[in-house]
């Protein structure tokens, strides 16, 4: 809901609109011909990813869950209209449910059409671990932006994640 619904625009302008802010403060002179280079890990359903890219960036979002990636993969790919998909967020779960229309009310899904969201070329996602994936090499100096947002708290050892975001990160990146 958080990423993909109406429902969820409070939540996503209160963790993902600083963000955005701060990649269009960081990087106030974007160009379509040669577009900085954002690193979302942890991206889940891709939706930061997908903003991120629609701002001007050549975004990537890295997730580990097969699960989230199989759905930004139906939601990013097979969307062909806005509210297209019709969900019950929480039929399975009676937590915080005043009544049975609580629990039984519907969402639509996606809030926008992600093809039609003026989506920045060179816009991806990338499924593995983040060690695996950015420790490699040829990852070294080549994003210009690594946003992290509910990301950190998954590592098993902090310090590695920042090392690799250090490596990763060009010269004067942020």
């Amino acid at each position: 809901v958080r990423d993909w619904a109406a429902e969820g625009q409070r939540e996503r302008d209160q963790c993902h609109k600083p963000i955005l802010e701060e990649l269009e403060i960081q990087f106030p002179n974007r160009r379509k011909d040669s577009p900085p280079a954002c690193l979302v890990p942890g991206a889940g359903l891709g939706r930061l990813a997908l903003d991120i890219s629609c701002l001007g960036f050549m975004s990537q979002g890295n997730e580990f869950s097969y699960y989230m990636m199989i759905c930004s993969s139906f939601i990013l790919n097979h969307t062909e209209t806005a509210e297209q998909w019709t969900i019950y967020p929480w039929i399975h779960s009676n937590c915080n449910s005043l009544s049975d229309s609580d629990q039984l009310r519907p969402v639509s899904i996606p809030d926008i059409h992600p093809a039609s969201a003026g989506i920045t070329e060179g816009f991806s996602m990338c499924g593995g671990d983040f060690v695996e994936v950015y420790s490699d090499p040829s990852q070294v100096g080549v994003w210009d932006a690594v946003v992290t947002c509910f990301f950190l708290d998954t590592a098993h050892n902090i310090v590695e994640y920042i090392e690799i975001i250090s490596r990763i990160l060009k010269a004067g990146g942020v």
